[in-house]
């Protein structure tokens, strides 16, 4: 997550979507966080602080925001990565298989197959294993001034059109992140169904097939 004050931006990172890449080309627009916690958030941020981490949580939902920042939504444009929910799942499952032994469900992708993890994934009530619906839908009584959602599989292009609209033409996407060839995965139909009533949403909105 980064926030930019002075272009009233925010950029919400959900995970395995390409959004390390679309965040590392916008930090030079962001702005420290420290000043705007809420009082009953610090807590939060110095626990950060100790352990060595980012102040920013890096995989925080618009809910998680608001409850974090005191700052006028309504007047910020929000922003985020989306991906195909198959493709995600496949590309989270490796990356926790084979590249994040410290993740908690680490052990979980190294000991079942890929359709067992579907299964787990979706029943997990983890705050990184929620559909990518809910990490930019605002709540009934959020009120925000408008998204710019990308599409990973249109990244490039659609992040250029996002610097554009930020006034920032020469931003430019660095390729952080990517893969490394690994097996080929494919879900089962019985999986696909699953992953498509859990992402309904994202489905419907961003017209995936």
């Amino acid at each position: 997550m980064l926030i930019s004050l002075k272009h009233k931006f925010i950029f919400l990172h959900i995970p395995k979507t390409g959004g390390t890449s679309a965040k590392k080309a916008l930090e030079g627009i962001a702005e420290d966080i420290s000043p705007h916690v809420r009082e009953g958030a610090k807590g939060l941020i110095a626990k950060r602080q100790a352990m060595g981490l980012e102040l920013n949580p890096p995989h925080m939902s618009l809910c998680g925001l608001a409850a974090l920042l005191e700052v006028d939504l309504s007047e910020y444009i929000i922003s985020c990565v989306v991906r195909h929910p198959f493709d995600r799942l496949i590309s989270y499952y490796k990356y926790l298989r084979h590249h994040n032994q410290a993740h908690r469900l680490h052990n979980l992708a190294k000991n079942l197959d890929i359709d067992s993890f579907v299964c787990e994934f979706i029943n997990d009530n983890g705050h990184d294993t929620e559909p990518q619906f809910n990490y930019f839908v605002p709540s009934q009584d959020l009120v925000i001034k408008g998204h710019r959602i990308l599409r990973y599989e249109h990244l490039d292009y659609e992040f250029s059109q996002l610097a554009n609209f930020l006034g920032l033409p020469n931003l430019e996407l660095p390729k952080l992140n990517q893969s490394k060839a690994e097996e080929a995965l494919v879900l089962s139909n019985a999986s696909k169904e699953l992953l498509a009533s859990f992402e309904a949403e994202t489905f419907k909105l961003m017209r995936y097939a």
